[in-house]
Parts: C-alpha cells; sequence; structure tokens
C-alpha cells in the first residue's frame, strides 16, 4: 500500500482548489441539470475521474472504475465521471455509460470550471479530494497504460486504489502524483 507512517503537513499536494471553490463548482447532469459539488462535503472523499466517450482507455477503465466505485462506497468515498467541454453532447455520454455500464453519476464541465480548477488535462485522469475540496492525489488509476498505445501485461502499480486504501485507513498517502496517461481534454481556452 502506498501510505506513509508519518503525516509532513509541509508535503501537501492540494492544487489551487480549495473548499470555498470545489464545493462551489456548477456542472451539468446529463439532463441538463445544473448541479453544485457542495454535496462532497459529505463524502469522506471524492473521486472526479475525467472521461472522454471516445478515448479508448475511458472506455477501457469503466470496469475497474465501476468496481472501485462500489468497494469503496461502503467508506462514504464517491465517484463522479467528468466530461470537460461542449464537444461531446449528453446523448453521446448517454450512449457511453449505457454501452460500458458505468453505474457512478456522469457530469458535464461544459464550462471548464473544475477541469481549469484541478489542472486536468488527460482522460482518464483522477483526482481525489476530502470533504474540504483539497487534492489529496491525482493522476493516472494504475501504471497498465505506460505510453498512449502502449500497455504492461501485468500492472505493478495501483495508484488510486493505493491512495483510496490510505485514505480509509486514515494514513498519508506517500505518493500523491502521478503522470496520467490517454487522450487530450479538448482545450477550453480562448
Amino acid at each position: 500500500m502506498g501510505c506513509q507512517s508519518i503525516v509532513d503537513k509541509k508535503d501537501n499536494p492540494a492544487t489551487n482548489a480549495t473548499e470555498s471553490s470545489v464545493t462551489k463548482v456548477t456542472l451539468q447532469t446529463l439532463d441538463g441539470k445544473d448541479t453544485l459539488l457542495t454535496g462532497i462535503t459529505n463524502n469522506k472523499a471524492s473521486v472526479f475521474i475525467f472521461l472522454s466517450p471516445d478515448c479508448p482507455l475511458s472506455q477501457s477503465y469503466s470496469l475497474p472504475l465501476n468496481e472501485f466505485s462500489k468497494k469503496y462506497k461502503e467508506n462514504n468515498i464517491r465517484f463522479y465521471g467528468i466530461f470537460s467541454g461542449t464537444l461531446h453532447k449528453p446523448e453521446e455520454v448517454k450512449d457511453f455509460q449505457k454501452k460500458y455500464l458505468v453505474e457512478f453519476p456522469l457530469l458535464l464541465d461544459t464550462a471548464y470550471n473544475l477541469t481549469r480548477m484541478l489542472n486536468a488535462t488527460i482522460t482518464p485522469e483522477a483526482f481525489v479530494v476530502d470533504s474540504k475540496g483539497t487534492v489529496l492525489y491525482s493522476g493516472r488509476i494504475d501504471n497498465w497504460a505506460y505510453e498512449v498505445s502502449k500497455k504492461r501485461q501485468l500492472i505493478t502499480e495501483h495508484n488510486l486504489q493505493d491512495a483510496l486504501d490510505c485514505i480509509i485507513n486514515n494514513m498519508p498517502i506517500s505518493v500523491k502524483k502521478t503522470q496520467a496517461v490517454g487522450c487530450i481534454i479538448e482545450s477550453g481556452k480562448k
């Protein structure tokens, strides 16, 4: 497990995301309704997974992400799939949800508010935040994909799972940031 035995307050992985910012972000449901992220304050941790319906790695990781979502739900850790920008219509995201049997909530970040706040650039990319919105871990799910179109036969590092195990065991996360590999998130820069 990737946990530390001693908490070092100086080694805080938090990005520019804070309680006052992450919990006030408005995203859209697949039905077009606005939703605030204030509910994350009730979670021990929240996992934001940036996805894209046409990204092969987003597709491939849907099954393990579903399994993680179920496994960690009893520990009050919630998963949210985030789709950035307006390139993909809600119908495409609904099709992705149905085809890959995604059971956790999928949300649209059409204005790139959460995407920019967390500095998300790749799909799939995971961000684990605590109930105050502080980023505890960011990066890849594991080391299966080590370069675009290159995958290991055997996964040797389970980064997201290790981070979540540390959280449920009330231990600090030793690897707080890794480099995600996958598809680039369309730019929301003007």
